[in-house]
């Protein structure tokens, strides 16, 4: 299924933080430019800044298909995302550890 998110508030928002955090057997082979990507020995977690307006009520789905890979190590893995508005999201311990992916741009569009 594709990754898709709505804005249920009642403004637009001026950009999104989509967090896509996947377990030590699964993988996304591409490295998007607006991410920023953290591993340690259970979870890789990538932090992408996707610009543009997002409408209040509107529904948006990622521009291209996410591509998801299982690694030799994989067994009983998970993958979760999350989506929050740009500037509400914390800047993370983490983030001097982060690794910019050198890719396409990771961009989301209207339903």
């Amino acid at each position: 299924a594709p990754i898709t998110f709505a804005n249920r508030g009642s403004r637009d928002a001026d950009g999104v933080v989509l967090t896509l955090r996947y377990s030590r057997g699964l993988d996304i082979p591409q490295r998007y430019s607006n991410c920023a990507y953290t591993t340690d020995e259970t979870w890789t977690t990538a932090r992408c800044s996707v610009e543009g307006a997002f409408e209040a009520g509107a529904t948006y789905t990622l521009a291209a298909p996410l591509t998801l890979e299982a690694t030799t190590r994989a067994y009983r893995d998970l993958f979760v995302y999350g989506i929050q508005e740009a500037g509400a999201v914390p800047r993370a311990a983490s983030a001097a550890r982060s690794e910019r992916g050198s890719g396409a741009v990771l961009r989301a569009v209207p339903l």
